[in-house]
Formats: structure tokens, C-alpha cells, sequence
């Protein structure tokens, strides 16, 4: 079967939380910013949080390319909780 696996992340920005936000929420333009990564595919889905569809929101799937060495990576990401996903996303009031 596939193998799975659970990756949490944390960082600190220079920028106000809803604007980081915004950015990461659109996760086919990490390769802007994300020089390792070659492209990421969205899959439609509902949203993580039906209470509050208004919301920024990620996709719920996503898959990843990566091209390193001369070879393709790639994998599948379920966003499953973001922590303070409100009606407009972390932090916002």
C-alpha cells in the first residue's frame, strides 16, 4: 500500500498573517516561491472548513513535482486542520 506519513510545519514571516495567508492558501503558486518545487496540481474538493466557505482556504489535495538529479518526485499532500481557519483564515478577526 502507499506510504503515509504526517508533516507539520512552522514558520515566522515578516508580513501581516493574512497576507502570508493569502499566499499560502493558493498553493499552485509555491513554485514562486518555493524554488524546488516544479509545479503543484489542485484537486477540487470541499472546503476544510464547511462552517465557513467564505474563507481562504487550501485545497484539500494537492499533488507535488519536484525534478532533481535528473529524475521526477512527486507526491500527494492532504491538508487535514489548519489551526485557526475562522471565516478568513489564521489570525484573521
Amino acid at each position: 500500500g502507499a506510504v503515509r506519513f504526517q508533516h507539520s510545519v512552522g514558520l515566522r514571516v515578516g508580513a501581516p498573517v493574512e497576507q502570508a495567508w493569502r499566499q499560502w492558501a493558493e498553493l499552485e503558486r509555491a513554485p514562486r516561491w518555493m524554488r524546488w518545487v516544479d509545479r503543484v496540481e489542485v484537486e477540487p474538493g470541499p472546503p476544510l472548513d464547511a462552517a465557513h466557505p467564505e474563507a481562504v482556504q487550501p485545497p484539500r489535495v494537492s499533488r507535488w513535482f519536484c525534478t532533481t538529479a535528473g529524475f521526477e518526485v512527486s507526491w500527494t499532500a492532504e491538508v487535514s486542520e489548519v489551526e485557526g481557519l475562522g471565516s478568513g483564515g489564521p489570525g484573521a478577526v
